[in-house]
């Protein structure tokens, strides 16, 4: 295989973030296009197909530092065939392609499909990780006792809005309270993790946590593209799917003054803290009480951002490092009824990966307009089941 390093790409077109950049190109695939008329040559052409590889870094500088690095690598089964078309001793048309790769992969630039990622994903990050996060809400759960009786009863004259009003008593009554009833039927257990993570967090070394935060996926729509057409048609169906990862890691350490639990005092501040029952655990289940609070996080992070800047426990998060991985894998499927008969060949695929780091710290209130998902939907299909008149339902 052969390799050589180049100062630049044309892979990828973005700002620098760090203080070296580096670029490596190896050969995917080369091939020769070749047709001749008679005695002249009519086509004579060398296609070459690159690996390319990309990255962004900071060297000399230890800690944090922000990271791009970019792939592109192919998978080409080669073209070949031979055809003449006999038009007299000086006119026989020939052509030929020898181990070629159609030329469309010469030039093609694959790209990510746009994915919905986390919102806030640093302001999720501290919220996911506090160390004074509730185990279990004790005065959200109470102020939810009140609607218990009504999610015994299915109200609606149609069989249509009886669905309807099931399917949201679920999503908002007895799902999230088989989740408190989970919570509370595991907490010793649950305790024991949140108290390793105390230890931890008042080691030497602070709490370091790595938390996931979601994977997207995203298909786009298969179409028809002419892969090869200077000498010979081939034509082949196009697919595409984008797979997103995000993940952070972050340290937290106590705050000055803060030391491990030893009298009743503070552990019954760590105790406040499990239950939710501190001054921020009651703000967070008025938050989540509030009529369609719930609706609001869809589009913001008023939720994340309560339990984010939670600190009954009394600590502090260090910088946030969120890592993403994009992948995009692109195949090219030859149609043998839309190419010519003569060429055998064509198939390709091509993998684009993308690696970030970024660094961020402290917890934000955003807001997005994203895609909603198919549990969402169905929220917002039940609810306006609810209000559509009697008449339309019968």
């Amino acid at each position: 295989m052969r390799e050589h390093v180049e100062s630049s790409t044309p892979m990828l077109d973005y700002i620098k973030m760090g203080t070296r950049h580096r670029t490596r190109v190896t050969l995917a695939a080369t091939g020769l296009s070749y047709a001749t008329f008679g005695p002249n040559t009519i086509a004579n052409d060398t296609i070459t197909v690159l690996n390319r590889k990309a990255m962004d870094d900071t060297v000399g500088s230890f800690g944090d530092n922000p990271l791009l690095a970019d792939s592109l690598d192919w998978n080409i089964k080669p073209m070949q065939g031979r055809k003449f078309l006999e038009g007299g001793p000086d006119f026989t048309l020939l052509r030929e392609l020898r181990k070629c790769p159609p030329e469309l992969y010469r030039g093609f630039v694959p790209i990510h499909e746009p994915t919905d990622g986390p919102q806030d994903p640093v302001t999720q990050a501290i919220a996911r990780t506090n160390p004074s996060r509730p185990l279990f809400n004790l005065p959200a759960w109470i102020g939810e006792l009140k609607d218990l009786p009504g999610l015994f009863k299915i109200a609606g004259d149609t069989l249509l809005r009886k669905g309807a009003n099931a399917f949201l008593s679920y999503q908002f009554g007895w799902r999230p309270l088989i989740s408190d009833m989970n919570k509370a039927l595991n907490f010793s257990s649950q305790f024991r993790s949140r108290a390793e993570e105390w230890r931890r967090l008042h080691s030497s070394g602070g709490l370091k946590r790595r938390i996931n935060l979601g994977i997207q996926t995203v298909q786009s729509d298969p179409q028809n593209v002419v892969i090869h057409s200077s000498n010979g048609l081939v034509v082949a169906k196009k697919r595409s799917i984008t797979t997103s990862k995000t993940w952070a890691t972050l340290r937290w350490r106590p705050d000055e003054g803060n030391l491990p639990p030893t009298t009743k005092a503070d552990s019954e501040r760590y105790a406040r803290a499990l239950l939710g029952a501190g001054v921020s655990g009651f703000t967070q289940a008025a938050w989540q009480l509030m009529p369609w609070s719930w609706m609001i996080d869809w589009f913001g992070n008023i939720g994340d951002y309560l339990q984010a800047t939670d600190n009954t426990i009394g600590a502090s998060s260090g910088v946030v490092n969120v890592m993403t991985t994009t992948i995009t894998n692109t195949e090219f499927t030859v149609l043998q009824d839309q190419t010519d008969s003569w060429i055998l060949g064509g198939d390709g695929s091509c993998t684009l990966k993308t690696i970030t780091r970024a660094q961020g710290s402290g917890p934000t209130i955003t807001a997005t307009l994203p895609n909603l998902s198919a549990r969402q939907l169905s929220i917002l299909g039940a609810l306006g089941i609810q209000r559509v008149p009697r008449s339309l339902l019968r």
